[in-house]
């Protein structure tokens, strides 16, 4: 992140250096509020550097290990505060807030699991595709014919 710099607007085509004034305060701030406002404290590196003269603070937030996955915000659901998860993603146009489903490959992370390991309830050998088996036995073969899980059925693979 780059403050201190304005993006491209309606009256301006590039971006223009405005510079900050506040340094200590902003980053102060950014220090605090990255300590106190989650359920755990996220980790960012910040510095204040000169720009076409003026003063940029630029600030680099590391992605957080799988394990510390979702990183919520302090506080619950309740009639005053409608989060539906209380977990941002970015996305190509902005930040979103996360659904349900889009929380569970991140608490899977967490707990150690991939979605690969995970056997769903009430699922059954009936409810899987034959002809997904059959085409992945297809490609493996084609990387190494003599796999060992390619001369065991189908349950023993997959169990592999």
């Amino acid at each position: 992140m780059l403050l201190g710099v304005d993006e491209p607007s309606a009256t301006q085509a590039s971006f223009v250096v405005c510079g900050i004034n506040n340094s200590d305060q902003l980053l102060g701030n950014l220090q605090a509020n990255c300590r106190e406002q989650f359920e755990q404290p996220i980790h960012c590196e910040a510095e204040v550097t000169l720009l076409e003269g003026k003063k940029v603070l630029v600030i680099f937030v590391s992605e957080l290990a799988p394990a510390a996955k979702p990183c919520t915000f302090k506080g619950r659901f309740d009639s005053k505060n409608k989060r539906k998860s209380g977990v941002w993603r970015r996305g190509p146009n902005g930040d979103y807030e996360c659904t349900q489903t889009e929380l569970e490959p991140l608490l899977l992370a967490k707990s150690g699991l991939g979605f690969e390991r995970v056997v769903l309830p009430d699922t059954e050998w009936d409810d899987l595709d034959s002809e997904a088996l059959a085409l992945y036995r297809t490609l493996r073969a084609q990387v190494r014919p003599n796999a060992p899980e390619l001369q065991v059925s189908d349950q023993e693979m997959l169990y592999a």
